[in-house]
């Protein structure tokens, strides 16, 4: 499962910030940073969202199971 911290390390490495990720996703920016901080965790539905997003602009591969109960 992914976690906060590795959602804004994914974030970081593709230069985007939670505003442009809520953007293109469509989850909440202050979802976002909530999951980051660790004080929230998102529905399955948010994550299905965000995660394909980074997933398309990452240099890198995210692992299967970081899906959708645990964000991006």
């Amino acid at each position: 499962m992914i976690t906060g911290a590795q959602c804004r390390a994914a974030r970081a490495l593709v230069e985007w910030t939670r505003e442009k990720l809520s953007g293109n996703s469509g989850v909440d920016a202050l979802i976002i940073e909530e999951f980051e901080r660790g004080s929230a965790f998102p529905t399955r539905m948010s994550a299905a969202r965000c995660r394909p997003r980074l997933k398309t602009q990452a240099p890198f591969s995210l692992p299967r199971t970081a899906t959708v109960s645990a964000f991006v």
